[in-house]
């Protein structure tokens, strides 16, 4: 039974490691295109996403109060969120914007605003027009679920992330499984 305690301790020594750099993996700011926030558990999930001009960030609402997202400079606001709905605003301008729930301050969030690409790409611009602000180009009435919409796409870098992540789990618990048989550990 002592050998089979401390075999469980090893392999929990071995595992937290690699879960924890699992986690931190998907705490990164995520990077791309158009970006879809959750909000769940009263909470902007990831809190941080990277965009560039004219991409478009989404709140999608999955608690079951009504949120919005809100810069602390004025330059959008997504007005209130409901359960099941989302929100979009279109980003005409490099920069960074902190955005909170106004009916739950302590829920904060980032938008990091970078200059498109060069590469003759297109502005972006939704309107043609050159604009400072963001500008809201869907309404939050939109259900969640409904026919024609999708549910919000995982982040790539969380989906990676929780992948290596099980699969070195389950390495360790395979060599472990190993390990007790060559020893000749025997479980009672």
């Amino acid at each position: 039974m002592r050998c089979s305690a401390r075999l469980q301790r090893r392999r929990l020594l071995l595992t937290a490691p690699i879960a924890l750099i699992g986690l931190i993996l998907a705490a990164l700011p995520v990077a791309a295109a158009d970006q879809t926030v959750e909000i769940r558990s009263f909470n902007f999930m990831p809190r941080e996403v990277e965009i560039e001009v004219g991409d478009t960030v989404s709140w999608a609402n999955f608690d079951g109060e009504s949120h919005t997202a809100t810069a602390r400079d004025g330059s959008f606001d997504t007005g209130l969120i409901g359960p099941g709905q989302t929100a979009s605003v279109t980003f005409d301008a490099a920069g960074t914007h902190t955005y909170y729930c106004t009916p739950h301050p302590g829920m904060i969030g980032t938008v990091v605003v970078a200059e498109a690409a060069p590469a003759g790409e297109p502005s972006g611009a939704a309107t043609g027009e050159p604009s400072d602000a963001p500008e809201a180009t869907q309404p939050a009435t939109d259900r969640l679920g409904s026919q024609g919409d999708r549910a919000p796409a995982l982040p790539w870098v969380l989906v990676v992330s929780l992948a290596v992540t099980g699969l070195a789990v389950l390495i360790v618990l395979r060599l472990g499984s190993r390990l007790r048989f060559v020893r000749g550990d025997r479980e009672t």
